[in-house]
């Protein structure tokens, strides 16, 4: 068991848990550790590399808003986004450099997924799957909020009921490789029941190749979710080919993401339960990456008065 007591340790490494980390530990000289359950940082500013081609599975864009200028500066300063319309901005090389940036200076454990954290001796004890543990005098959590409540019951703390109402959306993602005429536009958002979001991840700037991503809706997610990969890739082939028939789908890859985004969420920008354990993230505020920050944001001007 670890003897060393950090400030605060944070549970998640998506965007509310990085930019927390990032504004506790170079804004306040706190001393912080960040826990991963993945091998990477970001959760859904996810990127992949197969090849020559280069695609975001996950989060496509950061929305061009008042919440979101400071990221935007700091990020653009540094030559990591390019704008794709007035609303919308794209990570050149993927959403994932976004959240290496972030990450850098952090103190950071990945692969590792916390199993239980217990109030101990005025202390917090964080307890992973393994026979890894930490202590911290204050815990964030910023996981989705089913994973959180899961945490919560297996630790034994009490939480509001009302929590247990946050649903969080399905997404089935397929990837094409390969030229196709999907017009000038990098990104647009379709938003019928089948289909989501399609974008070009050679004019966003993320791959060298030309290669597009099809975010399918949440209805047509949530309903084919659970079925075999196969029977999901037959699905959606004949969807693509009626309502993108501009699409190549021979080669076609899926990607799944459990939780994309909250379909509700909570009425506070975050929760403070017992001895200094908070719980954050977009389940709190808003769904995108917007509402992520909004909630981290929330609760940084709650901390500074702490």
């Amino acid at each position: 068991m670890a003897d060393k007591i950090y400030d605060y340790v944070i549970v998640g490494a998506g965007f509310s848990g990085l930019h927390l980390a990032d504004h506790l530990k170079n804004h306040r000289n706190k001393e912080v550790l960040v826990l991963e359950k993945s091998r990477g940082v970001g959760g859904r500013m996810a990127t992949r590399r197969d090849g020559e081609f280069t695609f975001d599975h996950g989060a496509q864009v950061i929305e061009n808003d008042e919440l979101m200028n400071s990221s935007i500066k700091r990020w653009s300063d540094k030559g990591l986004l390019r704008p794709i319309s007035s609303d919308h901005f794209s990570a050149i090389g993927g959403m994932t450099k976004l959240a290496k940036e972030l990450a850098a200076q952090l103190n950071i454990e990945l692969e590792r997924k916390v199993n239980k954290i217990s109030w101990l001796d005025n202390k917090w004890l964080i307890e992973d799957d393994q026979t890894h543990s930490w202590f911290a005098h204050q815990v964030i959590v910023t996981a989705p909020v089913p994973q959180i409540l899961e945490l919560l019951e297996r630790s034994s703390i009490k939480y509001p009921k009302d929590l247990q109402q946050i649903h969080y959306a399905k997404a089935l993602v397929f990837i094409t490789k390969g030229e196709s005429s999907i017009g000038e536009s990098a990104y647009r958002e379709i938003s019928n029941s089948s289909i989501f979001s399609v974008s070009s991840q050679k004019l966003k700037g993320t791959s060298s190749s030309p290669c597009q991503v099809v975010v399918m809706g949440p209805e047509w997610s949530n309903t084919y979710f659970d079925e075999s990969d196969e029977v999901i890739m037959k699905l959606g082939r004949e969807v693509l080919k009626k309502e993108l028939p501009e699409l190549l789908v021979d080669d076609l890859q899926l990607k799944k993401w459990r939780y994309a985004f909250p379909l509700n969420v909570y009425h506070q920008d975050f929760l403070a339960l017992e001895n200094g354990l908070y719980l954050a993230g977009d389940g709190f505020s808003e769904s995108r990456l917007n509402g992520a920050l909004k909630s981290a944001k929330s609760l940084m001007s709650t901390l500074v008065l702490c």
